[in-house]
């Protein structure tokens, strides 16, 4: 039975909203957990790898989906279709490809710190 319900979803999307306002490079981070060797274009590896990092499951999972809805990564086509959350509100974590967007996040340098004018 699947409990794909908008409230799993706004609850992972607002856990994964607070991470990364308390993390700095929150974005680059994950994406440089999940893609360790030199990136490239269409390299493939597992969101499953979030689970890794130190976050909650609800983190993990609105992460996930902010990467893909983002467009940082795309998921790898499944013959079983779309992740739906399970009965225990849980998001399988699939397979994912690097697209351009992602790609030029961890290529790019990252901007220099914000300085307040004195």
């Amino acid at each position: 039975m699947s409990t794909d319900h908008p409230a799993h979803r706004r609850r992972d999307r607002a856990a994964a909203r607070a991470w990364l306002d308390t993390t700095p490079q929150g974005l680059r981070t994950l994406l440089t957990h999940l893609y360790r060797a030199q990136p490239t274009l269409g390299a493939t590896t597992s969101l499953a790898a979030l689970r890794g990092v130190p976050l909650s499951p609800q983190q993990a999972q609105g992460l996930a989906a902010l990467l893909v809805g983002e467009r940082y990564v795309r998921p790898v086509p499944s013959s079983d279709g779309p992740a739906r959350y399970d009965a225990r509100g849980r998001l399988p974590l699939g397979e994912v490809t690097l697209t351009r967007k992602g790609l030029a996040l961890l290529t790019d340098p990252p901007p220099p710190p914000a300085t307040l004018p004195t």
